[in-house]
Protein backbone atom coordinates (compact mmCIF):
# COMPACT_ATOMS: atom_id res chain seq x y z
CA UNK A 1 0.00 0.00 0.00
CA UNK A 2 2.87 2.08 0.86
CA UNK A 3 4.19 1.58 -2.36
CA UNK A 4 1.31 2.44 -4.37
CA UNK A 5 0.78 5.79 -2.39
CA UNK A 6 4.59 6.62 -3.49
CA UNK A 7 4.13 5.64 -6.90
CA UNK A 8 0.82 7.78 -7.19
CA UNK A 9 2.39 10.87 -5.62
CA UNK A 10 5.49 10.65 -7.82
CA UNK A 11 2.75 10.29 -11.10
CA UNK A 12 0.76 13.29 -9.67
CA UNK A 13 4.01 16.00 -9.16
CA UNK A 14 5.02 14.55 -12.50
CA UNK A 15 2.01 15.50 -14.67
CA UNK A 16 1.74 18.60 -12.45
CA UNK A 17 5.69 19.47 -14.06
CA UNK A 18 4.41 18.72 -17.19
CA UNK A 19 1.25 20.97 -17.07
CA UNK A 20 3.41 23.90 -15.68
CA UNK A 21 6.75 23.19 -18.45
CA UNK A 22 4.48 22.40 -21.36
CA UNK A 23 2.86 26.01 -22.03
CA UNK A 24 6.20 28.10 -20.91
CA UNK A 25 8.63 26.21 -23.06
CA UNK A 26 6.06 25.39 -26.07
CA UNK A 27 7.79 27.60 -28.74
CA UNK A 28 11.14 26.28 -27.81
CA UNK A 29 9.72 22.37 -28.13
CA UNK A 30 8.25 23.00 -31.23
CA UNK A 31 10.93 25.07 -32.90
CA UNK A 32 13.34 22.11 -32.06
CA UNK A 33 10.54 19.37 -33.22
CA UNK A 34 10.32 21.12 -36.62
CA UNK A 35 14.22 21.67 -37.00
CA UNK A 36 14.74 18.04 -35.77
CA UNK A 37 11.61 16.33 -37.75
CA UNK A 38 11.72 18.58 -40.57
CA UNK A 39 15.54 18.08 -41.45
CA UNK A 40 14.67 14.03 -40.59
CA UNK A 41 11.92 14.20 -43.68
CA UNK A 42 13.13 16.46 -45.86
CA UNK A 43 17.07 14.95 -46.28
CA UNK A 44 18.38 18.99 -45.79
CA UNK A 45 18.66 21.01 -43.01
CA UNK A 46 15.63 22.91 -42.05
CA UNK A 47 16.11 25.70 -39.38
CA UNK A 48 13.96 28.30 -37.53
CA UNK A 49 14.72 31.85 -35.97
CA UNK A 50 12.02 31.29 -33.91
CA UNK A 51 8.36 30.59 -33.20
CA UNK A 52 5.43 31.74 -31.02
CA UNK A 53 2.74 30.03 -29.84
CA UNK A 54 -0.07 31.66 -27.93
CA UNK A 55 -2.49 28.73 -27.11
CA UNK A 56 -5.26 31.43 -25.34
CA UNK A 57 -5.70 33.83 -28.45
CA UNK A 58 -5.29 30.58 -30.85
CA UNK A 59 -2.00 32.22 -32.79
CA UNK A 60 0.98 30.89 -34.01
CA UNK A 61 3.83 31.83 -35.89
CA UNK A 62 6.54 30.38 -37.17
CA UNK A 63 9.87 33.17 -37.89
CA UNK A 64 12.93 33.00 -40.52
CA UNK A 65 11.85 29.50 -41.67
CA UNK A 66 14.43 27.95 -44.33
CA UNK A 67 14.65 24.74 -45.94
CA UNK A 68 18.42 23.51 -47.47
CA UNK A 69 18.37 21.76 -51.07
CA UNK A 70 19.78 18.36 -51.28
CA UNK A 71 23.20 17.72 -52.65
CA UNK A 72 23.96 18.48 -56.01
CA UNK A 73 21.44 21.34 -56.51
CA UNK A 74 22.87 25.00 -57.74
CA UNK A 75 21.41 27.39 -54.09
CA UNK A 76 22.17 26.40 -50.78
CA UNK A 77 18.27 26.47 -50.03
CA UNK A 78 14.69 25.20 -51.54
CA UNK A 79 12.76 27.37 -49.58
CA UNK A 80 12.49 30.34 -47.27
CA UNK A 81 9.34 32.15 -45.47
CA UNK A 82 10.03 35.33 -43.45
CA UNK A 83 6.78 34.52 -41.23
CA UNK A 84 3.90 31.83 -41.72
CA UNK A 85 1.42 32.73 -38.97
CA UNK A 86 -2.42 31.17 -38.53
CA UNK A 87 -5.17 32.53 -36.33
CA UNK A 88 -7.68 29.85 -35.40
CA UNK A 89 -10.87 30.22 -33.26
CA UNK A 90 -9.47 28.50 -29.74
CA UNK A 91 -13.44 27.15 -28.97
CA UNK A 92 -13.30 25.58 -32.17
CA UNK A 93 -10.40 22.91 -31.27
CA UNK A 94 -13.07 20.54 -29.08
CA UNK A 95 -15.72 20.37 -32.05
CA UNK A 96 -15.56 17.98 -34.80
CA UNK A 97 -14.72 21.34 -37.19
CA UNK A 98 -11.28 23.64 -36.48
CA UNK A 99 -11.84 26.87 -37.49
CA UNK A 100 -9.12 29.15 -39.39
CA UNK A 101 -9.05 32.49 -39.76
CA UNK A 102 -6.39 33.62 -41.12
CA UNK A 103 -3.24 31.78 -42.59
CA UNK A 104 -0.57 34.51 -43.78
CA UNK A 105 2.57 33.77 -45.15
CA UNK A 106 5.34 36.96 -45.69
CA UNK A 107 8.71 37.01 -47.45
CA UNK A 108 8.00 33.51 -49.45
CA UNK A 109 11.42 32.75 -51.23
CA UNK A 110 10.86 29.67 -53.09
CA UNK A 111 13.70 28.30 -55.77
Amino acid sequence: MKKMLIGGTIVAVLAVGGVVYFPSNIDSIIKAAVEEFGSGATKTQVTLSSVDISLDFGAASLNGFSMGNPAGFKTDKAMSFGKVSIKIDPASLTSDVIVIKEVVISGPDIT
